[in-house]
């Protein structure tokens, strides 16, 4: 398209996620798993000088999955010298490390995968000041960010924490960007999950007030913070994993927020996660959770087939953890649905990197003419729970009589999409009903208003079919709808939430 052409010729020069030409001439194991390509055109005189040469290339950063990119020849030999046939180097030295940035145009407009590279440190302005915050992110893609006056600046991709190099460059990332803005930091805010190494930092800091804020409350605030939003909005935060205050694993989230503060009235129906992190790398493990909670003793015979991969005494053991609850935590993940429903299709096996069972179900997803499956909303104590347990029967026995999978997975997305709208619609009435603003304490920055705006976060979001179909479906509902344009609605997003966050409360609280 033409915004997709301006994008890759710009001065940022990004990647650009670009839907590939059946005709393209390029191999089909650049992308197996979906129709996309990330494309970029030359913007150093070397990429010009190889091109003149050769015909399209085939590049990757100079780094191992989520660990900084090498700034120096030491580095690049003892990061990739197993994998580098050779390194062309430069006299010129990196003074900081930025990865390209990434980015897809969704109804004409930005949707950043990855901020980093040519964007930053572009400020982004936010709708109210303060002192200066530094917020230390997630600890999956991280990103830190300092605020100056009304101005956040948020960092280049770091990467995930629990790689040693990824947290040394964080700590020097910390350094870097308060000396660039000749600030220093007063309040330190960070994520609520006590053994993040971003929040052990956090509260290893001394001489500053420190603020906790909860995984998902930070996404809706980063959309709102980068819209200019401060009145309450109903957040609907779809990811993976974040920390809840109950101790489970949220990620399928319904808020009603504003920056300060935010109920839960809403969120998927928990599920066991048999094995923890394990599930997450192994989603039929998430099928069979999902199998055993929901399906009859008949339909549970289905499984085995549906799910071959997974051996007759692994079922056994797994079925045993989930029922005892050992190592297997709880989550209401929207991530792990996705996962599961994946891989009753047959799209979670041989799984080598993140969210790639949800990728190959997006690009099988048909949902032109599909009907969505059925669903059930319950009143829970603790506001409404959003059950898929009829969806996932339904789904089996659609595999059962052998309909087309992309019908499948196409209803499968209008099914989340109607859900979410459901959800909104009553999260509105009720707050109709009920006193104005029960969040507590209650925020100067929130006039009594109407639920009419729905923020849209998490990293479930980056699917741009769901994306739009869950906006489409609010729109028709009469909801203003909110999306992020300036940052990712992955973890790399998180940062700017907790800064606004931080802000808030202390504009509020003192």
């Amino acid at each position: 398209s033409a915004i997709e052409e301006r994008e890759l010729t710009g001065q940022a020069a990004p990647i650009v996620v670009v839907r590939r030409k059946p005709d393209d001439g390029l191999s089909r194991l650049l992308s197996p798993d979906t129709d996309d390509l990330g494309v970029f055109l030359p913007y150093a005189p070397l990429h010009h000088l190889l091109l003149a040469e050769t015909s399209p290339l085939i590049m990757t950063s100079g780094n191992l999955a989520e660990e900084p990119i090498a700034k120096d020849e030491q580095e690049l030999s003892a990061i990739l010298g197993s994998v580098a046939d050779a390194a062309l180097s430069h006299n010129r030295a990196i003074v900081r490390r930025s990865d390209d940035s990434v980015l897809k145009i969704v109804a004409g407009q930005r949707l950043f995968l990855r901020r980093s590279r040519g964007i930053v440190p572009d400020a982004i302005r936010l709708p109210l000041e303060g002192p200066s915050v530094l917020a230390c992110g997630a600890e999956l893609k991280n990103t830190v960010c300092v605020t100056r006056g009304a101005q956040a600046f948020l960092s280049q991709h770091i990467g995930d924490l629990d790689d040693y190099r990824a947290y040394r460059f964080f700590r020097e990332t910390v350094e870097d960007f308060s000396a660039l803005l000749k600030v220093k930091p007063t309040i330190v805010a960070h994520d609520l999950h006590p053994d993040y190494l971003a929040t052990r930092y956090a509260l290893a800091q001394e001489g500053v007030r420190r603020i906790g804020v909860q995984h998902h409350h930070a996404h809706i605030a980063a959309c709102m913070a980068e819209h200019g939003l401060t009145e309450r909005v109903i957040g609907v935060a779809l990811d993976g994993t974040g920390y809840g205050p109950d101790g489970t694993i949220w990620g399928g989230e319904f808020l009603v927020a504003d920056l300060a503060d935010f109920r839960r009235v809403g969120y998927f129906k928990s599920y066991r996660m048999p094995g923890g992190a394990e599930a997450i790398r192994q989603p039929t493990r998430m099928a069979l959770s999902y199998g055993l909670a929901e399906l009859t003793e008949s339909d549970r015979r289905d499984l085995p087939a549906l799910l071959p991969s997974l051996a007759e005494n692994e079922c056994r053991v797994l079925a045993g953890m989930i029922a005892q609850g050992v190592n297997a935590p709880w989550t209401s993940s929207a991530g792990r649905l996705f996962d599961a429903v994946a891989a009753l299709l047959g799209l979670g096996e041989a799984i080598t990197y993140e969210a790639q069972a949800a990728i190959r179900l997006q690009t099988l997803a048909r949902p032109d003419g599909v009907l969505p499956y059925p669903y059930a909303i319950e009143i829970q104590t603790g506001g409404f729970q959003l059950s898929f347990g009829a969806a996932i029967r339904a789904i089996v026995a659609d595999r059962r009589a052998n309909v087309d999978r992309g019908h499948i997975a196409g209803g499968f997305h209008q099914t989340i999409a109607e859900a979410v709208g459901e959800m909104c619609i009553r999260i509105r009435d009720r707050e109709r009903l009920e006193p104005a603003s029960r969040l507590e304490p209650t925020s100067r920055l929130e006039p009594a208003s109407r639920l009419e705006r729905v923020a849209l976060s998490g990293g479930v979001f980056q699917n741009d079919l769901l994306l739009a179909l869950t906006t489409n479906g609010l729109r028709r509902h009469g909801f203003q709808v909110y999306s992020h344009h300036l940052v990712p609605p992955n973890d790399g997003g998180i940062a700017l939430g907790q800064a606004a966050v931080a802000l808030a409360r202390t504009d509020v609280r003192g």
